[in-house]
Formats: C-alpha cells, sequence, structure tokens
C-alpha cells in the first residue's frame, strides 16, 4: 500500500526522520513559540493554564507549548514526529493510512477520487486538455505537484530528460526517477497515464486535511478542537471536544479510543438533532483525511494534559526529554492501537420484524423488570417512565441537592441546564408547601460529564438516539456504556438475553411515541379535512344566497381556497 499513494509531503514523512531529542534540543533553547503571522495558531487550554498557575509553573508554559509544537507542527503545516520506537517498528504516524487502510476502504477511496472528486480533472486529462485541469479544493500539495512536475504537459515547455530538454510526447514513458507518482506500476507508465495515476491515487496530506478543517469544523470545534470555536456557544449540546481523546458513538469497549471507522461513521452520518451535520458530500479520502487531522488534535490534547500533570509532580517543574517522548508514544499507541478493542458484537440480533406481538410483549414486560431492577438500575437515569431528564423529577441518579444560600452557581452551567428546582413531595406524592401555601423547592445540580456538560440521559419516549437507533447500536450503548459519560457499561451478570430484552423495552417505549406521533398527524389532517368540508358548506350556502355574477365570484374563491 505505501507504493500506492503518500500521506504527507514533508521531509519529515518522506525521506530523513528525525528523532526527538534532536529536535527538541533546539526548542528548549529559544522555548518562547510565536508563529509571527495572523493565521490560527494552537494554544494551551484553560484547564492546562490553570493547572500550571495552581502550582506555580505559569511561566513554564512555553516549554509545553515548544514541545507540543515539536511533536505535532503547526495548524500550517501538521505532523506527527517520528520518534526512533516508531523508526523501528516501521511506523509513520504521517503515513497511517498505508497501514490503517484496507484494501476494501482504499478501493473505495481511489473509486470516490476517480468519480466524484476529480472527475472534472480526469475528464480534461483524458481529453488531453492538460492546461485546463483546475485545481481541486483541499488539494494544495497535490496541486503542487501538477504545476511544477507535471508542467510540460500543461505549458508545453520542454522536461530535462537525461539531461536533456525534451519536448513532452503525452503519451511518451514517464520515466523521470526523480518524479513521484502514487501507484505507478513498475512496469511504468505515459505522462498521460501517470497524470490520471496522480489524481485518481491520491490520498489527502495532513496540510490539506488541517485546511478542510478550518473551513469545514473550526467554526465549531476550535482550532485545537476544543470544542470551543466561535459558534459553539450558541449550540446545545455543545461541539465534542477532542483533547481527552473521548468521543462517544464507537464501536469499541468503555474509555478506548476510536476506530478509524467511528469517526469516518459520524463524519458520514452526522450526529441526529445537534449542529453536527453529515459529511458525505464530501469524498470517501477526504474524510479519511479528516479523521487523521482529527486524531492528531486529540493526541495533541492528551499529550498536553499528560506533560503538564509530569510537569506539576516534578520537583523541578522540568520536562526531560524521555519523559515527553514516553508519553507521546503512549497516547500514539493507544490511538494506533485502536481496532483491537472493537467489540464486534459477536451475538444474533433479535428481528424484530419477525416476533409475533405476543412475544414483544413477553421479552418487552421482561425488560422492563430489568430496567425497574437493581440490578440493571436503567430508572435511576432515565426516570421510571423512560424519560430521563425531560421528566418533572429529576430521576435520583442525576442530580444532587446544593444549598441554595451557600452553593455557589456557575451562571454558563445554570445558561446550559445545570441546575434545575424540583418541588418537594411527600409520601403519597403530594406536593410540600409552605405556611403561606408557596411549595417547597430544592435545587438539584445536574452531574456533568467528563467534558463539563450536564449530564442528560436520553428521553427513550422521543424516539430520538444520536449514536444510531439499530438494536446492535442499543444492544452496544447498554452493553459498553458510552464513553465520557455516566452511562456506564452493564453489570458482568446481566446476559445478552437480558440486554436484547432491554433493547426491545427501549424500542417499545420509542414506538409508542412514533405511534403517538402518527396519532397526531391522522387526527390534525381528519382536522384539516373537517375544516376544508366546513368552508364548502359555508360557500354553498353563500351562493345560495346570491345570484348572477357575485354567485359565480363565490364559486371562484372557494376553489382558489380548496387548491390552496
Amino acid at each position: 500500500m505505501a507504493t500506492q499513494r503518500l500521506m504527507c509531503l514533508r521531509p519529515l514523512a518522506q525521506c530523513n526522520p528525525l528523532v526527538l531529542s534532536g529536535m527538541l534540543v533546539g526548542v528548549f533553547a529559544s522555548c518562547d513559540y510565536d508563529p509571527g503571522h495572523v493565521d490560527p495558531a494552537f494554544s494551551l487550554s484553560e484547564s492546562t493554564m490553570t493547572s500550571l498557575d495552581e502550582v506555580g509553573l505559569a511561566s513554564s508554559s512555553p516549554q509545553v507549548s515548544g514541545a507540543l509544537t515539536t511533536l505535532f507542527g503547526t495548524p500550517q503545516d501538521p505532523h506527527f514526529l517520528i520518534t526512533t520506537e516508531m523508526l523501528d517498528g516501521d511506523e509513520n504516524p504521517n503515513l497511517s493510512g498505508d497501514y490503517e487502510i484496507s484494501e476494501e476502504q482504499w478501493e473505495v477511496i481511489v473509486t470516490d477520487n476517480r468519480s466524484r472528486r476529480f472527475l472534472r480533472q480526469l475528464d480534461l486529462i483524458k481529453a488531453g486538455r492538460f492546461a485546463a485541469v483546475p485545481e481541486p479544493l483541499y488539494a494544495e500539495d497535490l496541486w503542487a505537484i501538477w504545476t511544477s512536475d507535471f508542467a510540460p504537459l500543461h505549458t508545453g515547455e520542454p522536461a530535462e530528460v537525461g539531461g536533456t530538454a525534451v519536448k513532452v510526447d503525452p503519451a511518451s514513458a514517464f520515466d523521470d526517477e526523480d518524479l513521484w507518482v502514487p501507484g505507478l506500476p513498475e512496469d511504468g507508465a505515459t505522462w498521460a497515464e501517470a497524470a490520471e495515476l496522480l489524481f485518481t491515487n491520491w490520498y489527502p496530506s495532513l496540510r490539506e486535511s488541517a485546511e478542510m478543517y478550518r473551513v469545514q469544523c473550526l467554526h465549531c470545534h476550535g482550532v485545537e478542537g476544543g470544542g470551543d470555536g466561535p459558534t459553539a456557544e450558541f449550540l446545545e449540546p455543545r461541539p465534542r471536544d477532542y483533547r481527552l481523546g473521548k468521543f462517544k458513538w464507537i464501536a469499541v469497549d468503555n474509555g478506548k479510543r476510536p476506530r478509524r471507522q467511528d469517526l469516518v461513521d459520524i463524519l458520514m452520518h452526522g450526529s441526529y438533532t445537534t449542529a453536527m451535520p453529515s459529511f458525505a458530500r464530501f469524498s470517501s479520502g477526504q474524510l479519511h483525511g479528516l479523521v487523521d487531522y482529527v486524531r492528531l488534535l486529540a493526541m495533541r490534547g492528551e499529550t498536553e494534559a499528560r506533560l503538564v500533570l509530569e510537569m506539576a509532580d516534578s520537583d523541578s517543574g522540568d520536562l526531560p526529554l524521555g519523559t515527553i517522548e514516553s508519553n507521546y508514544t503512549d497516547v500514539w499507541t493507544n490511538w494506533r492501537d485502536a481496532d483491537e478493542n472493537y467489540v464486534a458484537a459477536d451475538v444474533t440480533v433479535p428481528r424484530w420484524d419477525q416476533m409475533s406481538v405476543a412475544e414483544q410483549m413477553t421479552r418487552g414486560e421482561h425488560g422492563r423488570e430489568l430496567f425497574m431492577g437493581i440490578l440493571a438500575n436503567c430508572f435511576s437515569c432515565h426516570g421510571a417512565d423512560g424519560r430521563g431528564a425531560d421528566a418533572p423529577n429529576l430521576p435520583i441518579s442525576l442530580a444532587e441537592v446544593v444549598d441554595a444560600d451557600e452553593h455557589e452557581i456557575d451562571p454558563e452551567y445554570e445558561a446550559r441546564g445545570g441546575y434545575r428546582w424540583v418541588e418537594k413531595v411527600d409520601a403519597a406524592g403530594r406536593t410540600m408547601k409552605d405556611e403561606d401555601g408557596h411549595a417547597l423547592r430544592d435545587l438539584y445540580r445536574i452531574k456533568p460529564d467528563d467534558w463539563g456538560n450536564p449530564s442528560v440521559p436520553r428521553n427513550f419516549t422521543r424516539s430520538i438516539f444520536r449514536g444510531g437507533s439499530r438494536p446492535i447500536d442499543l444492544y452496544r450503548r447498554i452493553k459498553y456504556g458510552i464513553t465520557g459519560t455516566i452511562m456506564p457499561a452493564a453489570e458482568v451478570s446481566i446476559s445478552d438475553a437480558d440486554i436484547w430484552d432491554l433493547v426491545i423495552y427501549v424500542r417499545i417505549l420509542a414506538n409508542s411515541h412514533d405511534l403517538a406521533r402518527v396519532r397526531e398527524h391522522k387526527q390534525a389532517a381528519l382536522a384539516d379535512r373537517h375544516a376544508a368540508e366546513h368552508e364548502h358548506s359555508d360557500s354553498d350556502d353563500s351562493s345560495n344566497a346570491n345570484s348572477g355574477d357575485g354567485g359565480q365570484d363565490t364559486d371562484n374563491n372557494h376553489n382558489e381556497a380548496s387548491d390552496h
């Protein structure tokens, strides 16, 4: 696969990979990193600065910034630093697609390049109109190769072959060893065929994907992937903060790093009822390229948090080179090995459409017993009626009572629904009141998730499942939990059959909402029909009361209203 495509055009990825220690010497010699231009620049997170300030190391922040810049580059020139261990293992994170993307995925990428992304460019190359080939969007590195190495084709200028300036014939052999083309056959190709291969086998560089991220993603997810872009404050739920390395809708064990395919799926399908859209309009290669860059941001964030902890725990407040390298390598290894944590759900998925009503009700009732029982304990967050955070009375595990007089309320957390007043009730379920007849209330603070957002257990009766509504999606959520949230993995004593019964019960709750919605639509349609019939009756009465042109006008008005 490595002969087919190039992930990054940096010399770092192509020829002379640099070892960590050599580069860091230069960084710490002048660690006050300043990009010196107005383009987006990486900065340390607010939590990092707070942590350093708390231990009196705020002045050491440039050391952390310098290390991160060396390891991950800048938004304009992102890269992974190659360590000695990576070299020994024949690994290059800048070329992760070469050993992570399967043959089947690569075929999809090539097909997409040929039929979608570079269709116009390839059509013009096949027609011999090389000078008319337009620059593709988010492909500046590809375009650099085209405008330089393939200049003889689209400019007509002679190419230097074997030390001699020769006019290039598109049908002549492309035999210049100094020029690189992805997927070039061992037996060679013509200049025209090489031009086609350049576009057909192109895989985005990290630099190209960073530019695509800047245009398509930064306004929500921010420069560093912190979910703090300029539009983030207007969105609820907030955009994902990649820097923790935690993602919700994945098919790996709880707390593990997502697979490449998990992130591609999120980009392809979006997240229902949130501001995260589907990016299916982009090619498969572009989606994989975005995943490469999002993973870089996530790894950068994880490494930053680790280095700050190491600095705070050290006596000197310094970051030894070995400490930086070991943390960086650990973070990369966790992401590289994500496929090993895949939960294949090697189970038989019950077919809802093949169950009798009696079987659905029997298994659903068992699911309800588990839902309300102590073992599964679903009701403690989702409520007895499955309405979760939308329930009038907060589920018992979702929030904690705070003293309204002494607790310092966080205005931002409050604005995002992090607090709720709940009326007190007695054992009989009646609202308790003071001597003046006012309802007594307690102030609850809803527990936050790992990103600091108020936890919002799903309201099943709304029939909205952001991580997928297929039975297998619900099975995974119950069995393995949702990383970064208060949704835990199921107890090991709960069998797969029990989990499927829980899935059936959740589907019954969701279907009851769907059936209610259908009923509402039918009632609305019936009301519209009755209104139309009533209007028709009124018009007939009006027509009978008039004669001549006036009656005709009324009929015309009635017809127009009916058509509308």
